[in-house]
């Protein structure tokens, strides 16, 4: 391998290598949130944030929680941090680690139940959901 190409696999490999840290690193400054499921708390949760308008939703950003089931708000389709504005918002639950299945009424936003109206006076962004919803996974 001549000298050249080797100062270009290396320039390379350092890029990958930066791009990489950078995309794992997290994301902060979003507005902060944790979701409950009574006194319990999953790791590995999307909590999807979509802004109601009248009878639509419009999906607007995510958390994923950590195993106190707190998450920060990243906009969505971006990596940036998402500083939720005044509003009327509904949350959906997606498992990004091992595979629950949520009745439809916490996976589809116009049937969610975790409302939130948001004025941007609190620090957090509580969500609270039944404690019942982990019962199948207490029993496995």
């Amino acid at each position: 391998m001549s000298i050249r190409m080797k100062i270009i696999f290396l320039g390379v490999l350092i890029g990958c290598l930066i791009g990489c840290q950078q995309r794992s690193s997290e994301i902060v400054g979003g507005t902060p949130g944790t979701l409950k499921f009574g006194n319990e708390a999953l790791a590995d949760l999307a909590v999807v944030l979509h802004r109601v308008n009248g009878s639509s939703v419009e999906q607007v950003g995510f958390g994923r929680t950590n195993g106190a089931g707190e998450f920060q708000l990243v906009v969505q389709g971006r990596e940036e941090p998402l500083q939720l504005p005044p509003g009327d918002y509904v949350a959906t639950l997606e498992s990004l680690g091992p595979p629950i299945v949520f009745p439809k009424e916490y996976c589809i936003a116009e049937k969610s139940v975790l409302k939130v109206q948001w004025t941007g006076s609190s620090e957090r962004l509580n969500l609270e959901a039944p404690e019942k919803l982990l019962a199948p996974l207490k029993s496995m």
